[in-house]
């Protein structure tokens, strides 16, 4: 009996404080639809295009940390916060509701 085994090697992305990562505290993270990476931090939330970092933000938000990032089918990602706070925002529009 010949056991054959294939395996490949998967896509890495490097996220460093090199690279200008703006936090070193995680929560979650997420990948939508378009690519994009989302980090979910305890200094905010934040959108990776590969190159450079984007803060996103409500001003009604209380505290900076976010977790819980969820994308639904009408392409919004979800999150909140330890205030009880569900904020959502349209990946196509880029901003937050």
């Amino acid at each position: 009996m010949v056991n054959i085994s294939f395996a490949q090697d998967p896509i890495a992305i490097k996220l460093t404080e090199k690279e200008g990562l703006p936090d070193v505290e995680f929560y979650d993270i997420l990948e939508d639809t378009k690519g994009f990476i989302w980090l979910a931090a305890d200094k905010g939330l934040f959108r990776f295009d590969g190159k450079e970092y984007v803060s996103y933000s409500n001003r009604e938000k209380r505290g900076l940390s976010v977790f819980g990032l969820k994308q639904d089918d009408n392409n919004q990602l979800w999150c909140n916060n330890i205030s009880g706070q569900f904020f959502f925002f349209k990946i196509t529009l880029l901003s937050f509701f």
